[in-house]
């Protein structure tokens, strides 16, 4: 397996050479390879892309791109990509607390079905792990199941 470099400005200009503007845009319209095509405008909210770019390629475009904006920038033209462009542009969805306290729950003695558990105790469970922690009292439970998206809202 090839050694992973992490992206940097002098790789970028080793990857994508002159498709880097003076301006900073990313331009490639060589229509003798249309699959290449790639249209940024610095600090644009848009970018036009077509399918036939390498791991790397695409890495240093999301890599200047992140670098040479604030916004949050639309992928056009880009089918099966878009997915994985999109997330590396643009920063994950920061849940919200509604999101969290349906996520996490705290479930009363003999609601949860797990032979490993304390009998009689309350379980903090999430969506994702399921059961996190057990607790002898119920105020104690909620503290904790509080304090989990408390974690995760302030990071």
């Amino acid at each position: 397996m090839p050694e992973k470099t992490p992206m940097n400005l002098a790789k970028a200009y080793e990857i994508l050479g002159d498709i880097i503007q003076k301006d900073k845009s990313l331009v490639n319209r060589n229509s003798n390879f249309p699959s290449r095509y790639l249209n940024w405008e610095f600090n644009y909210d848009c970018v036009s892309i077509g399918s036939n770019f390498t791991f790397q390629e695409l890495a240093a475009i999301m890599w200047w791109i992140s670098n040479h904006t604030t916004k949050p920038v639309r992928i056009k033209h880009l089918d099966k990509l878009n997915d994985f462009m999109g997330k590396l542009i643009e920063p994950p969805k920061k849940k919200v607390l509604k999101e969290l306290l349906e996520e996490w729950s705290v479930l009363t003695p003999n609601q949860w079905e797990n032979d490993k558990g304390p009998e009689g105790w309350y379980a903090v469970c999430n969506d994702d792990d399921g059961i996190i922690a057990y607790f002898k009292e119920e105020k104690k439970a909620y503290s904790f199941r509080l304090s989990e998206i408390n974690k995760i809202l302030n990071g």
